[in-house]
């Protein structure tokens, strides 16, 4: 809330001085906090506008930053194939790779070919980025790169994929991020078996609901129905599963709600 407060106020005056720069970032930053909030109509319009201005005026590792918004925007409304347009339109150089956006896009790289099926690509992707962004954050709510790449290793190495979601889910703790948390909470639950799974992914629901993450929390509430369904539970698995179709529908998340 905060930031999508500063966001206004910094395109307010960029738009009275008639800064592009000020624009710009206004723009992008409001896109990415509408993203993470599930609003993904608007998220899509700010980030192109974004990505598209930074590309006409070379904005440094702007452009970077918001093709990976824009990417991972267009992944969760379920256009795969201009997600991967997007992100694999932008050359990622070591020194864009070392500032706090090359590896966000690297991350979108990793998370769009992986919901393509080129599990091996992703999980490439998804190394390079915890190899960069190790070096500029630690804080999972801005990279979520290793539960990401915990789901994309899990049925050839289970075990180092559980390291890995369980290392996010205490930094997220650690930095005390509740949309961290929760994601790394679903992952781990993704990744257990029986009881365990759903206790995990109920802690996942628990964090993400007083948050504005709609989307995350639609994303965690149809694991759990998931879960249950298969654990027998028809009956309980309802309620998720419907608060989930509801949630993903009012975000314009295509995938998720189908």
């Amino acid at each position: 809330t905060t930031l999508f407060r500063s966001t206004e106020a910094i395109l307010a005056d960029a738009q009275a001085r008639g800064s592009v720069v000020g624009f710009l970032l206004a723009t992008g930053f409001r896109g990415w906090v509408a993203l993470r909030r599930g609003e993904l109509a608007d998220a899509e319009a700010d980030t192109r506008a974004a990505a598209e201005l930074a590309n006409e005026h070379n904005a440094g590792t702007s452009v970077a930053l918001f093709a990976g918004c824009l990417g991972l925007t267009l992944l969760e409304r379920g256009d795969l194939e201009r997600a991967a347009a997007v992100v694999e339109g932008v050359t990622l150089t070591p020194a864009v790779l070392e500032t706090p956006f090359g590896p966000l896009l690297e991350e979108a790289r990793g998370r769009v070919h992986l919901a393509r099926g080129q599990r091996a690509q992703a999980i490439a992707e998804l190394r390079h980025c915890g190899d960069y962004a190790a070096g500029v954050q630690v804080n999972p709510n801005f990279y979520a790169w290793r539960s990401a790449l915990a789901l994309a290793l899990a049925p050839q190495q289970p075990q180092q994929a559980r390291e890995l979601a369980q290392t996010e889910l205490d930094l997220a703790r650690r930095a005390g991020t509740s949309r961290a948390i929760g994601i790394a909470l679903r992952a781990c639950g993704l990744l257990a078996n029986g009881e365990d799974r759903i206790g995990l992914l109920e802690q996942s629901v628990a964090v993400l609901e007083p948050t504005p993450m709609r989307l995350e929390l639609a994303h965690s509430l149809t694991e759990l129905g998931a879960a249950l369904r298969r654990a027998g539970a028809r009956v309980a698995a309802r309620e998720p599963l419907r608060r989930a179709l509801d949630l993903a529908a009012r975000c314009g998340a295509t995938p998720l709600a189908t």
